[in-house]
């Protein structure tokens, strides 16, 4: 990912709308552009003040990798639910595949 592209996806990453497929590349642009982690703890920076505005405090660094891990987790459980449909799917097919050839073998 680009720096420019980074920039373009700060935002719906603050706002945990970052589509899942890019949110790998984004961290990993994250963790290797010291400007762009900037720019991106700039931003995470004025979004938290203004959804709280009554904090006095915070530790930036602290909160913004909460925001990671939970944006990682969410990830994490949409492919693992993504699997368990999947799995679910394939079994319910085998069933009726299976006893589709049961009673077809019944008949004959």
């Amino acid at each position: 990912m680009t720096c420019r592209e980074f920039d373009k996806h700060i935002l719906p990453f603050i706002e945990q709308k970052l589509d899942y497929k890019k949110l790998d590349s984004f961290l990993e642009h994250d963790r290797s552009c010291a400007e762009c982690h900037e720019e991106l703890e700039i931003n995470f920076l004025m979004s938290y003040i203004q959804q709280n505005e009554d904090v006095t405090s915070f530790n930036l660094s602290e909160e913004l990798n909460k925001h990671i891990q939970t944006a990682v987790c969410q990830k994490k459980r949409f492919y693992h639910q993504m699997i368990f449909h999947l799995l679910l799917i394939i079994a319910i097919e085998t069933i009726t595949i299976s006893t589709f050839i049961y009673f077809l073998s019944i008949t004959l």
